[in-house]
């Protein structure tokens, strides 16, 4: 617990109590005795390692440590906690371990140090913005036929990006329009007349990052084509039909036929299917549509 020297100095060790007795050397033997008690030193003060105000990113940590005074305290535990309204951004360990969650948009967040006096010191942690570093679309050239709807996944990095919000435009609406989904984080681009337009991811956190996508709306072919008039038609010299035909399908882009006689001198067609009987014969008149495919009668 204590020792004592021959100057009569006493040393504490540890809590406790002990008696020190003081015996004369001159044979008559006589003593007096002192009851030591040894007690806690309590603390006095604290201070925390580095000094505040300090700035970590999103995701990195800072190791912080507490100094108790005086030196010969007794207790020297520390309890470590955040405080204040950014209390969320960051976090703090039983150690003293820092790490930063999010953003403390230009405040401050604050981690306190208390010891078992109950006094407590306090540091200051600036998080700044985690700025989008790229955009990623799921494709980034894509070709539709009018009518036709995409959906793009779009990733944006990092993950732990302050700001993940991005927003969208088509440079030529006229061909392929666009909306955003917030559920599915995605775009969907929906053809709507032949032609190029390019589609432009953009953040929205002041980063400037953007990506686009090249979209291509192409025509949609014409895959059929079949007379509405009878197979046979009988005029006599000098008379007119107009003969009809069906394209599909329906929503084909490109709906032109190119009519031909195989004789026009028993009968011609003119552009717009308007067959003229010239002489007694037969002959057949074909419609060719825009694919190439044709149709006779």
């Amino acid at each position: 617990v204590a020792s004592v020297s021959d100057q009569g100095l006493v040393t504490a060790y540890t809590l406790g109590e002990c008696v020190v007795t003081a015996t004369t050397l001159d044979g008559s033997n006589i003593s007096a005795t002192c009851n030591v008690v040894l007690g806690e030193t309590a603390a006095e003060g604290i201070s925390i390692s580095p000094v505040g105000p300090v700035t970590i990113s999103v995701g990195e940590s800072l190791q912080l440590s507490a100094e108790v005074t005086p030196s010969t305290t007794t207790d020297k535990s520390v309890s470590w906690q955040t405080v204040g309204t950014y209390s969320d951004c960051i976090s703090v360990d039983e150690t003293g371990l820092v790490t930063a969650i999010k953003s403390t948009m230009g405040n401050y967040a604050r981690v306190s140090a208390t010891n078992s006096a109950g006094q407590s010191a306090y540091i200051d942690i600036l998080v700044p913005v985690l700025y989008v570093s790229s955009i990623e679309p799921g494709e980034d050239k894509i070709s539709l036929m009018p009518e036709q709807v995409m959906e793009i996944p779009i990733t944006i990095y990092p993950d732990n990006a302050t700001f993940k919000d991005w927003s969208v435009e088509s440079t030529n609406p006229n061909v392929a329009s666009v909306a955003k989904s917030y559920k599915n984080n995605s775009v969907y681009v929906t053809a709507l007349s032949v032609g190029e337009t390019t589609i432009v991811i953009s953040t929205t956190d002041g980063s400037g990052v953007s990506a686009s996508i090249s979209v291509s709306v192409i025509p949609i072919p014409a895959t059929g084509i079949e007379f509405e008039t009878p197979e046979t038609t009988q005029l006599k010299v000098g008379q007119t039909i107009r003969l009809g035909v069906t394209i599909t399908p329906d929503n084909a882009t490109d709906k032109s036929i190119v009519w031909s006689s195989e004789n026009s001198s028993i009968a011609t067609v003119d552009p717009y299917g308007v067959v003229t009987a010239v002489s007694v014969g037969e002959v057949n008149i074909t419609a060719m549509n825009s694919s190439g495919q044709p149709a006779s009668t």
